[in-house]
């Protein structure tokens, strides 16, 4: 059995490096993180489908588990050892790649010189209504100069413990020389919309209001929303703007930003979500898209899934309205992003079931109200306010979510507001959290460092609103 194993798996292996573009940087190591996470999500559906966990959270187990071993490795030898076994045998591999010049296979450079991974950013555990957070200070206590601050809210919103967003924070901290607040909020789907929106708009208003108690100077706070985490950060800065607009003593934002965001699940159709969708399935693929917005509502996973890929959640008429257009139309995107449009469904979904006997007749009914509503979809906002404050996007051209943020980032500069788009053509999606270590991505580093480098000068300019 193993010999047909050993066989199945290497060919397995073999043709999803090849479905990765022919000029993609570090191939070998990049195939190797999907099919981890590919081979995760298998695992964990199985789980379920035996009755021995929810496949959420085996899933979960498995991401912190994995997250620690590999980001924060720690100091037990038994960690060192594997970590010793997974080094030799990538160094025998890329060793026998060599040999062959498949250059795919090449690991990163290692040199972090330009990123410092702030081993000595204080932490100090706070609570704000009944929500956790952390402050990470890159700065000497004694040091009680009012800083720039971060809201960090992380992505997934299902998973993710301070634990796994440690290293990448302090990497923040320290580079930005900024307070970063992280928010520990509740998760769905345990904890549904509003739920953990309502956690991160208490810890938001929090800081914006209690700013000099915290040494952080209260016209210099911004926001930043990963992935999932990305739906939050609209939201809330598009509720503090608006706020702002109606009354000029209430606080306001000083920069928003989205990295590889997930912002709409109005259309999974988009070109983006088509053309990339089976190049990092293990990553991101339009059915955990559509899982994540049936989870954020606090519902089963596994319910109404069919009916958002088909995009039969939402009302017919909405969809055919100059409204729809509007807010998601494919004349927001650039022309080159608009020519891959196929309108394909993932293949592991029936399209033929019997919508009545699995449930999902009343589909419109049960989730149009979710989508239609601004503040659980921030696309729904057609009038953004002209005291949005200046934005940050970050999109990969690999990326499932590419299109969320072009479109985003296209609004937002036709209703006034200050954007900086950077794309990153070989950029997939999470690729910015591989940015240190021996998971280290070349591209994943890249983005995080002009991504800091850009909110740095941002965020320690005077705040006159006309940096550009």
């Amino acid at each position: 059995m193993l010999f047909r194993w050993l066989p199945d798996h290497f060919w397995t292996f073999y043709s999803e490096s090849m479905r990765k573009p022919d000029d993609m940087p570090q191939r070998f190591k990049v195939t190797m993180i999907d099919q981890m996470c590919q081979m995760v999500l298998q695992t964990a559906k199985l789980c379920e489908n035996i009755g021995f966990a929810h496949q959420l959270n085996v899933t979960r187990g498995f991401f912190e588990s994995m997250t620690g071993l590999l980001c924060i490795c720690d100091e037990s030898p038994i960690t060192h050892s594997i970590v010793y076994v997974v080094k030799s045998i990538s160094s025998l591999v890329t060793h026998f790649c060599d040999t062959l010049q498949l250059d795919f296979c090449r690991p990163a450079t290692d040199d972090n010189d330009d990123l410092a991974v702030g081993d000595d950013v204080r932490t100090v555990d706070d609570n704000f209504d009944g929500v956790p957070v952390r402050f990470y200070r890159p700065y000497p206590e004694s040091d009680t100069t009012p800083k720039p601050a971060i809201v960090y809210i992380h992505g997934a919103v299902v998973m993710g413990t301070i634990d796994v967003w440690d290293s990448l924070i302090r990497m923040y901290a320290a580079n930005i020389n900024a307070t970063i607040v992280y928010v520990e909020y509740r998760w769905a789907p345990e904890h549904g919309f509003p739920a953990p929106l309502d956690d991160c708009m208490t810890v938001t208003r929090w800081v914006l209001k209690n700013a000099h108690h915290y040494q952080i100077d209260p016209n210099s706070i911004s926001i930043q929303g990963d992935s999932a985490g990305a739906v939050i950060a609209a939201v809330i800065t598009q509720t503090i703007a608006q706020e702002h607009q109606d009354d000029s003593r209430n606080p306001e934002l000083k920069m928003l930003i989205l990295m590889m965001p997930l912002l709409q699940g109005l259309d999974l159709n988009l070109p983006s979500h088509n053309s990339n969708n089976d190049l990092f399935s293990g990553v991101l693929s339009k059915l955990l898209v559509a899982k994540f917005w049936i989870w954020y509502m606090g519902l089963d996973g596994d319910d109404y899934v069919t009916a958002i890929l088909q995009g039969r959640h939402l009302p017919e008429e909405f969809r055919r309205s100059e409204r729809y257009q509007k807010i998601i139309g494919h004349d927001l995107l650039p022309d080159v992003f608009r020519t891959d449009i196929s309108g394909n469904i993932p293949t592991t979904i029936n399209t033929n079931m019997n919508w009545t006997e699995h449930g999902e007749d009343d589909a419109v009914e049960k989730l149009a109200p979710y989508f239609l509503n601004p503040k659980f979809s921030p696309f729904m906002v057609e009038n953004i306010s002209p005291h949005h404050p200046h934005t940050l996007i970050i999109t990969g051209g690999l990326d499932i979510l590419r299109d969320d943020g072009v479109i985003y980032a296209n609004r937002l500069r036709r209703a006034g507001v200050q954007v900086w788009w950077r794309h990153f053509e070989k950029g997939f999606h999470s690729c910015n959290a591989y940015w240190h270590g021996m998971i280290k991505i070349e591209i994943g580093h890249q983005i995080q460092k002009e991504t800091v480098d850009l909110v740095r000068s941002y965020l320690h300019e005077p705040n006159d609103r006309i940096y550009s």
